[in-house]
Order: structure tokens, then C-alpha cells, then sequence
């Protein structure tokens, strides 16, 4: 009998919280402070879609303050569906900032998998599928190192958020080859 995989948190389920691979505030912060110009356009989305605590206010710098502000921000599948209805090329910033993160740190295994794989490329857009991480996997199999896998998990969860479509196929695609991948998707096997 195949294994079944389920999962109640994003990207497996788009309406629930984040998994624990992103839903931590340290690794958040990380993510965005790639570039500058990126945390400026989070704080200005954080300040619109959160409510302000009195005499809080919002310093894009520290790292304790803004990772718990894009947690809170991003947990809520209300508020990741509004900021993704206001992007006009298609992109989410949890994607957008996902993917810069990936190449600022290992752009040489992210382009490996994505030309590996057979992605599809439209002038600078990657489309990372499913069926392209199953075939990366078929070729390559689980990375062995962990630095390796966490990425091969990021660069899947980017792509679930980019075409939320594809985001039960890419995350199955990890959780059928166990752990890491089971807990790092907060996903549950069964029979």
C-alpha cells in the first residue's frame, strides 16, 4: 500500500501556517536581509498589514524584532494572499525573497538542480516543478550533505509559494524520501 502524506501547514495546505523549515524568525530575517532594498519594501508591508503595538515601532535592523514581525506576517494565509494579490509580475515576496536567498548563499547548487532537473526558463523566471524535482531526484538522488538538503527544501518551498498549484507535488516530492524532509514540511506519513 503507498504511503499517504498529509500536512495542515504551507506550503502543503496554501490556508495553513507556515512549516517548520520557514516558520522561524531567526532564518526569516536572514532570508531578507539579502538586500537592502528588499527589507525596506517588507518593513513598508509589515507596517500595512500588521497592526502597530502601542509604542512599537518597527526598527528593520533587528533581527529579534523583524523575524517575529515576518513570522506573524507570513503564518497568516490571509495576509500572504493579500500581499501576493498586490505583486503585479506574479512573484510573492516570500518566493522573490526565497530564491535571492538560495542564490545569495549557493547560487552554484540551486543553477546545478535547476539545469539538472529540466526547469523550465523564460528569459530570467525559473519554473521549478514537481516533475522537475522528481527528475533531478530520479538522476542526482537526496543530497547527502545537510547544507545541501535544507536547500534542496528552501528552493522547493519558494517554488510552492511562486505556483501554489505545484505545492503539494514539490513538497511530496521531499517527504516521500523521509527525513529531514518529513519534519522540515511538518508532514505526516501514514499507510
Amino acid at each position: 500500500m503507498p504511503q499517504t502524506l498529509a500536512s495542515d501547514r504551507a506550503p502543503f495546505d496554501p490556508n495553513g501556517p507556515l512549516c517548520p523549515l520557514l516558520d522561524d524568525a531567526p532564518f526569516l530575517f536572514r532570508v531578507y536581509s539579502v538586500d537592502p532594498e528588499t527589507r525596506d519594501a517588507i518593513k513598508r508591508t509589515i507596517k500595512k498589514l500588521l497592526p502597530a503595538r502601542p509604542g512599537q515601532n518597527l526598527k528593520k535592523d533587528d533581527p529579534a524584532q523583524m523575524g517575529e514581525a515576518l513570522r506573524a506576517l507570513f503564518n497568516s494565509p490571509r495576509r500572504r494572499a493579500e500581499i501576493a494579490a498586490k505583486d503585479g509580475d506574479g512573484t510573492t515576496p516570500l518566493h522573490a525573497a526565497l530564491y535571492q536567498w538560495l542564490l545569495s548563499g549557493s547560487k552554484e547548487f540551486v543553477e546545478n538542480v535547476t539545469k539538472e532537473s529540466g526547469a523550465e526558463v523564460v528569459g530570467d523566471r525559473v519554473f521549478f516543478r514537481p516533475q522537475h524535482l522528481e527528475a533531478y531526484l530520479e538522476k542526482h538522488g537526496v543530497p547527502s550533505e545537510d547544507a545541501q538538503k535544507r536547500t534542496l527544501a528552501v528552493l522547493a518551498a519558494a517554488f510552492a509559494f511562486f505556483e501554489p498549484e505545484h505545492a503539494k507535488g514539490l513538497v511530496v516530492a521531499l517527504a516521500s524520501r523521509g527525513e529531514p524532509f518529513l519534519g522540515w514540511f511538518g508532514v505526516k506519513a501514514g499507510s
